[in-house]
């Protein structure tokens, strides 16, 4: 199993701790909704600023493509990162 990191920028948004908690879930959850992933840490800044997740996946490229789809759809482009450890 190989780890991914999953950053996601929420500055400029507008969004409380509680409100980027509940965008963490959301995406926390569609991603898991994909069988080769599995979300293995998250947290949010107290801020509401920057989401992470921390992934593991046996499949990293398709993983990969399924994110970048996620991001894309959910009008996230240019406010994440996602590294393989």
């Amino acid at each position: 199993m190989k780890t991914m990191t999953l950053v996601i920028s929420l500055q400029g948004m507008g969004l409380n701790e509680i409100q980027a908690l509940k965008v963490r879930n959301a995406i926390e959850a569609l991603i898991e909704s994909n069988d080769s992933v599995e979300v293995v840490g998250a947290g949010v800044n107290l801020d509401g600023s920057e989401i992470d997740l921390e992934i593991e996946t046996s499949d990293v490229e398709g993983a990969s493509s399924f994110i970048e789809e996620l991001m894309a759809s959910a009008d996230l482009e240019g406010r994440y990162k996602l590294e393989t450890k």
